[in-house]
């Protein structure tokens, strides 16, 4: 079926395809006639001038980047909410291609609910950093702290949401300056002063920089009350 084994075992994980037998010592228990059966039904969905050189992905990949289910996107495509074209030279399953910019669409709606419940991470930067969004979006993309991350359709950026979970779990790991003025009422400079004569340096795992910036726990064991 013309298929990569990651590309198989998706489609086996998210039952698309339906192995033939349960027997657990059965190395490859799928029918080669379902595979082909498949190959065919996606080729007759194809549209003619779809591929483009920049814009297009296989499957996998649309599934890899966007977090989308591969049967999830199979059945857009059964269902006509996603264009199917072909990669020229290549057979089978793996010559299949989508859109990346209509993938996109696709899992911003599939999320549509959810962000109902998410606020955007720079309007919250505003409120614990005084000009560090960018450094706290960078907290975020290296996985420092957890985050909702939605492709933006238009352009294709990274954008980064909070759940209300999220950010307990940021003020419960972090503290930043705003947020040791709002607890010691005290200027900005009075607080840096604080820090430097406890020897408190912002967190910078493996050197990298986010800003002031601090782990909660080094911060409250150093000045020795809570914040």
């Amino acid at each position: 079926m013309g298929a990569t084994r990651n590309e198989l075992a998706a489609l086996a994980a998210d039952g698309v395809l339906l192995p033939a037998t349960a027997v657990p010592t059965v190395k490859y228990p799928w029918r080669l006639e379902d595979g082909l059966a498949l190959v065919a039904k996606l080729k007759a969905l194809v549209q003619e001038d779809t591929v483009s050189s920049d814009g297009c992905e296989t499957v996998q990949m649309a599934s890899k980047r966007s977090g989308l289910r591969v049967g999830a996107i199979i059945d857009a495509i059964r269902k006509g909410m996603l264009r199917l074209g072909g990669l020229p030279g290549i057979e089978g399953y793996h010559g299949f291609a989508v859109q990346k910019a209509e993938i996109n669409l696709l899992a911003l709606q599939g999320s549509a609910d959810a962000a109902q419940d998410l606020i955007p991470a720079t309007e919250f930067s505003r409120t614990i950093s005084q000009r560090g969004r960018d450094g706290f979006i960078a907290l975020l993309a290296a996985g420092h702290s957890p985050s909702v991350r939605m492709t933006a359709p238009k352009d294709g950026v990274c954008v980064f949401y909070l759940r209300a979970t999220d950010i307990d779990a940021f003020r419960a790991r972090f503290v930043t300056l705003p947020m040791l003025i709002e607890r010691f009422g005290e200027h900005v400079n009075t607080i840096l002063a604080r820090l430097r004569a406890a020897n408190l340096r912002p967190f910078a795992p493996e050197g990298e920089s986010y800003g002031h910036i601090y782990l909660r726990e080094e911060v409250e064991r150093s000045l020795r009350c809570k914040v």
